[in-house]
């Protein structure tokens, strides 16, 4: 079975102990939730970043190992590791 297709969105609330992954029709992909004021808590937003990101970078990886890859696929990569890391 294949995974639901990207380019996904994620949201939170400032102070919230919820997160969403949505599909860019708003069809939910993943909830995420935490305990108030927990290590989880604080990481909540990276952490919805990155999986959020997922197909990003399944997509990134497919083309590093493609035999005819070259400089634009590693830019790419890169690209979406920022984003994933949310520096970009």
């Amino acid at each position: 079975m294949e995974h639901s297709p990207g380019h996904w969105l994620y949201w939170t609330l400032p102070n919230a102990t919820h997160a969403a992954i949505v599909e860019p029709d708003g069809t939910t992909v993943a909830e995420l939730h935490t305990l108030e004021n927990s290590v989880a808590h604080a990481r909540l937003s990276a952490n919805a970043r990155l999986m959020a990101s997922a197909p990003m970078m399944l997509d990134a990886l497919r083309r590093l190992v493609h035999p005819a890859a070259d400089d634009t696929d590693l830019e790419n990569a890169l690209d979406v590791i920022a984003r994933a890391t949310g520096a970009a």
